[in-house]
Parts: structure tokens; sequence; C-alpha cells
């Protein structure tokens, strides 16, 4: 621990998006305001929620258009 991830979005073979982060244990995954803040500051909408057992997760959606224009 902790395990680290990135997930990537391209357009082609151009790196448009990406995403870090890492568990914190073996049951809890970037779970901090601090994240939450920062992914509202650049863009990030709440588009959901995720009922699992004992925990509720937050889904975060960016569109990606204005950045395929460029």
């Amino acid at each position: 621990m902790p395990n680290a991830s990135v997930a990537t979005a391209r357009s082609d073979a151009r790196l448009i998006g990406f995403k870090l982060g890492y568990a914190m244990t073996e049951s809890k995954y970037q779970g901090n305001l601090a994240m939450a803040r920062l992914n509202l500051q650049e863009g990030f909408e709440v588009c959901g929620t995720r009922a699992e057992p004992h925990r509720l997760q937050v889904l975060y959606l960016k569109q990606l258009r204005e950045l395929l224009a460029s």
C-alpha cells in the first residue's frame, strides 16, 4: 500500500486527459475532501452516486469535446 493507478484519455495517439489516484487502505480509495474540491475546481461535475456496502461513491464527469477541438 498505497497502490497507484492512472486512467488516460486519448484521441488517436494524442493524450488529452488523465487522472491519478491511489488506494489508502484495502477498502479506501482517494476518499478525501481535497480531491473532491480539486475535481470540481477543474470542471468536473457530480453526475451521480453509487451505493456499495459500507460506503457511498461519488461519480464525476467532465466533457472532453472542448479539448478535442483544439
